[in-house]
């Protein structure tokens, strides 16, 4: 696909025209290179390109000497503080890990699994907390409790609990 010159870190970059091979086929394409004035396929270069199954192999020519570069994949690396499955776009999202981009709940003792809400107390109560991620700073533990909590436990009526086991390395 053409997107005009200065990209794939060069003046003149230089694509496939023309469509990839099936498994095990081999084909003779043209490569195209454009050069800054919009020219869509100034310079052009024979290639061969064969399809091994799990991924493709090319068969390329040098080119001349004036800021041409073949282009491979159109992903990018995710910005500073975005993260994704492979670090590539697309898919980055806002790394929660980064502290720019995770709120600070303060831990406070009646919010222990151990702790029982009597009757002077008043009630912890979580709807006002905005969607979000946020990093646990508590004396009384900084994990969520993954197991049943009777109500009027951990500061409040009616507490929530993780269901099931979680595995975790720091």
């Amino acid at each position: 696909m053409y997107r005009g010159g200065f990209r794939c870190g060069t003046i003149s970059s230089i694509w496939m025209n023309g469509t990839y091979p099936v498994t095990n086929e081999t084909k003779s394409v043209t490569a195209c290179a454009a050069n800054y004035n919009g020219d869509c396929c100034a310079y052009s270069h024979q290639i061969k390109v064969k399809n091994c199954t799990s991924y493709l192999v090319y068969s390329l020519v040098p080119v001349a000497p004036c800021y041409q570069a073949y282009c491979f994949g159109s992903e990018l690396p995710c910005p500073p503080g975005e993260t994704s499955n492979n670090g590539f776009s697309p898919g980055c999202e806002p790394d929660p890990c980064e502290s720019s981009n995770h709120g600070t709940l303060q831990g406070e003792v009646k919010r222990s699994s151990n702790y029982t809400l009597t009757v002077n107390d008043v009630a912890i109560e979580d709807s006002r907390l905005r969607t979000g991620w946020y990093r646990i700073d508590s004396v009384t533990g900084n994990d969520i409790v993954n197991n049943s909590v009777p109500m009027m436990q951990c500061g409040t009526l009616y507490p929530l609990w993780m269901k099931g086991l979680f595995n975790i390395s720091i």
